[in-house]
């Protein structure tokens, strides 16, 4: 994985999850 796309990624996925209790690394990795 490119670490840096990553780390901007998941701050995209917190805060379009912020409500939500699942793991939002989780959901990248699963993704990629």
């Amino acid at each position: 994985l490119n670490w840096e796309e990553w780390e901007i990624e998941f701050d995209e996925y917190r805060k379009a999850d912020e409500q939500n209790r699942y793991d939002c690394r989780f959901l990248i990795l699963t993704r990629k």
